[in-house]
């Protein structure tokens, strides 16, 4: 069932919603970002959207699956990168150009300065599918191949592969998984608390991390969950934060798949001890930062300047 209004989703298919944002946010970070996880992260703070709603994932009546915020948001993108805006690609950073740099995000047109330039591209991929007779399935008035061969532009293909791997694991993987990759970022990982199922009190692991300025060993609790489309809700931080009482930890980690609730997330910040949160876009971040699991696949692209000149 779906848990956003209609309203909601139409506004984060909306690519207009973005726009203005995404100018604004490259404009105010240097003109340039490693790519779209980036954006995702400040998008909250240049819009009313939420974490949540950024987070949401929704069934068609066909049974496909998609996130209406990666349509608008890559809708948006791929609108402001024909009107000579940005530019981005696999591998490469979203970057603004000269015209982006300059344009006054709160003036823009959006008719004259971005669709008067982006329409033409548009129009011509409607022919080409009308020519082909394709399958009319599309999500509202553009078709899925789009959505997917723009998922495929802004890099976020490979991570929905990634994490569909990490998807796949059972439960007891997913928590070695877990642990592993703490333990590649530093953390000295208790072999037995924790990972023993008896007497543990429901935590998935116990860490410790040495400050190496201070020399101050501080002890961490971690809990992992492996949800695909589900929040994790306030009562699961909630139950991390009596345990790291209970075991006498200085801090918890909380580790899923998914996204957390907007309570979870006031919750884990409320009280006197901390909860670290790492949702489903945190864990392949860490996993690429750490060199954990993936391998580094190089790809090439022609040359646009030269080939479209």
């Amino acid at each position: 069932m779906d848990q956003l209004s209609e309203e909601r989703i139409r506004a984060l298919r909306n690519e207009q919603s973005f726009f203005i944002p995404i100018i604004k946010i490259l404009q105010e970070n240097g003109g340039e970002l490693e790519g779209v996880s980036q954006i995702d992260k400040l998008i909250p703070s240049y819009t009313d959207f939420t974490e949540n709603e950024i987070n949401f994932t929704k069934i068609t009546e066909k049974g496909n699956k998609y996130t209406p915020y990666w349509f608008g948001r890559n809708f948006a993108l791929k609108n402001l990168s024909l009107a000579g805006i940005l530019t981005y690609g696999r591998n490469m950073p979203i970057k603004l150009t000269t015209d982006g740099l300059n344009i006054d995000a709160n003036a823009i047109n959006f008719e004259q300065d971005i669709y008067a330039k982006s329409r033409p591209y548009w129009e011509k991929k409607a022919e080409e599918r009308k020519n082909r007779k394709a399958d009319e399935s599309t999500i509202e008035d553009l078709g899925e191949q789009d959505v997917s061969d723009l998922e495929k532009e802004v890099g976020q293909g490979w991570r929905n592969d990634i994490l569909e791997a990490i998807l796949n694991l059972n439960p007891y993987r997913f928590e070695q998984f877990s642990r592993g990759l703490l333990k590649r970022m530093g953390f000295d990982i208790d072999l037995v608390k924790g990972i023993n199922k008896s007497g543990d009190g429901g935590i998935d692991g116990f860490a410790y991390c040495l400050d190496e300025q201070s020399l101050k060993t501080t002890r961490v609790a971690i809990q992992c969950k492996k949800y695909r489309d589900n929040p994790v809700g306030s009562a699961d931080i909630n139950n991390l934060r009596g345990a790291v009482d209970t075991h006498r930890a200085d801090y918890g980690i909380f580790i899923t798949t998914s996204y957390y609730s907007k309570d979870a997330i006031e919750s884990s910040r409320a009280g006197g001890t901390p909860v670290t949160l790492i949702d489903g876009n945190k864990l392949i971040d860490l996993m690429i930062k750490y060199n954990f699991k993936v391998k580094e696949v190089v790809s090439y692209i022609a040359d646009t300047d030269y080939f479209e000149a």
